[in-house]
């Protein structure tokens, strides 16, 4: 399916639009109680991360064996993906308070993971909440064509993974991506 022949956008109802006058007024209170940032919280969180990742790389280098590495990959794998959602929970100022906390989280979670910047991502991210799988939404049009059609060949989908590894260009052994 290419952009020409793109599937209409799907109808959301409107209190996934972030159309509130579906909510009664309970529901809005307690959206409201649970909005709004809590620094303590995604502090320790942002803390606890880097604490698992340090003892995930001390254990398996003093334990000196490959088993050992094996689980770093995975424990410090997860703990990376700690760091985007923290870095998405910054975007929608669930975090820290502040340009400084967007620059601390970009300092402590993001360089050290991605090449983008909280404010970056959020210019980004929050147009895809503005406009859910409309037109306008970065998401849905990005992820759009062959590369976004499932089911697929294993193939393909090998290709692709190995083509995200290297950046999103083809590796020297892999050569293009073909359908």
């Amino acid at each position: 399916m290419n952009a020409k022949t793109s599937p209409p956008p799907v109808r959301l109802k409107p209190a996934v639009r972030n159309d509130g006058s579906a909510l009664s007024k309970a529901a809005r209170r307690e959206i409201a109680a649970m909005s709004g940032p809590r620094s303590a919280r995604f502090l320790r969180e942002l803390l606890l991360c880097w604490a698992v990742i340090a003892v995930a790389i001390g254990g398996a280098e003093w334990l000196n064996h490959w088993a050992a590495t094996v689980l770093a990959v995975v424990v410090v794998a997860s703990r990376q993906m700690v760091l985007g959602l923290l870095l998405h929970e910054q975007v929608h100022r669930l975090g820290l308070r502040g340009r400084w906390g967007d620059t601390l989280v970009n300092l402590l979670a993001v360089y050290p993971l991605v090449a983008t910047t909280v404010e970056d991502y959020a210019a980004v991210h929050l147009r895809h909440h503005r406009w859910p799988m409309t037109p306008q939404d970065p998401d849905f049009l990005r992820k759009q064509g062959p590369d976004w059609t499932f089911p697929m060949p294993a193939r393909r989908l090998l290709g692709l993974l190995l083509r995200d590894q290297g950046q999103g260009q083809a590796t020297p052994w892999q050569g293009p991506v073909r359908g």
